[in-house]
C-alpha cells in the first residue's frame, strides 16, 4: 500500500483527487502540513496565480466503483471510487476523459483483476535529450506492471483515430475511440461493481468535486497518436 497520509481525512463523501503533472494531488490550503504552493497554468503556460496541493507519487487499493460527471465547461471526467485499506475513506481518483492518464487508465482496465489491489504510479518528466515529456500512468497489481490491452500492434474491434482538416491543418480527433473505450472496456466492468453513477452539471453550477484547474498542465491533454 502507498502512504495515504498526504491526503488526510475526506469530508464524508471520501477524498477526492486527481492525477496531474506525474502526480496524485488534493487540494489544500496554504497552511495544510506537507502543501506544495503549484502555478496555475491554462493552455500551457502559467497564469500567475497559484494555489496549494498535497501529492503523493501513486495511491494503492481496491477498485469498488466508478463515477462520471459530465460539465459543459469542464467535459467529462472519471471518477475511480479506491478502497485503500487504511480504515479511512475512499480515494475518488479522478481523470478527465481523453486525457494522456484517462486513456492509460482504459487499455489496462480488461487487464485488472479488480478483485484485488492496484497501484497508480502517474508519471510526467522530460527524457534527457529530448523535447516532448513522457506522460502517462503506470498500473502495477501483484508487484507486476498491468499491460495495456490495446497497442499500436493490436487494436482489436477499437475504431482508429480520424484525423480530420481543422483550419488547413491535419489534427488527431479520438471521440471515436473514447466512446468505445466507454462503451466496451468501461461500462461491463462498472456493472460488475454496481453500474456507473453519472451526474450531468449545468454551466452555472460549480465544477465537478475536486476538479482544480481547466488545462492546467502542459501537455497533459493529446496532441499525438498514443501508439
Amino acid at each position: 500500500m502507498s502512504d495515504h497520509s498526504a491526503f488526510g481525512g475526506g469530508s464524508g463523501g471520501g477524498i477526492y483527487c486527481r492525477i496531474a503533472a506525474g502526480k496524485v494531488c488534493r487540494k489544500a490550503n496554504e497552511n495544510d502540513p506537507g502543501a506544495v504552493k503549484v502555478e496555475k497554468r491554462k493552455n500551457g503556460k502559467g497564469t500567475g496565480e497559484f494555489k496549494y496541493e498535497l501529492q503523493n507519487k501513486e495511491v494503492s487499493g481496491r477498485i469498488t466503483g466508478f463515477k462520471s460527471n459530465t460539465h459543459p465547461q469542464y467535459g467529462t471526467t472519471l471518477t475511480v471510487v479506491i478502497e485503500t485499506g487504511t480504515g479511512e475513506e475512499p480515494v475518488n481518483v479522478q481523470m478527465g476523459e481523453g486525457d494522456r492518464y484517462w486513456r492509460a487508465f482504459m487499455t489496462r482496465l480488461p487487464n485488472i483483476d479488480i478483485k484485488k489491489p492496484i497501484t497508480f504510479a502517474p508519471y510526467d518528466f522530460l527524457p534527457a535529450g529530448e523535447s516532448k515529456r513522457k506522460i502517462g500512468l503506470n498500473l502495477f497489481q501483484g508487484g507486476a506492471k498491468i499491460p495495456s490491452k490495446y497497442t499500436k500492434d493490436f487494436q482489436g474491434d477499437m475504431p482508429p483515430p480520424e484525423r480530420p482538416m481543422v483550419k488547413g491543418v491535419q489534427v488527431w480527433d479520438f471521440y471515436a475511440q473514447d466512446q468505445w473505450l466507454n462503451n466496451n472496456v468501461l461500462l461491463p466492468i462498472a456493472v460488475q461493481l454496481g453500474g456507473m453513477k453519472t451526474t450531468t452539471q449545468t454551466a452555472k453550477e460549480n465544477p465537478p468535486d475536486g476538479y482544480m484547474d481547466q488545462g492546467d498542465d502542459e501537455g497533459e491533454n493529446i496532441e499525438d497518436a498514443p501508439f
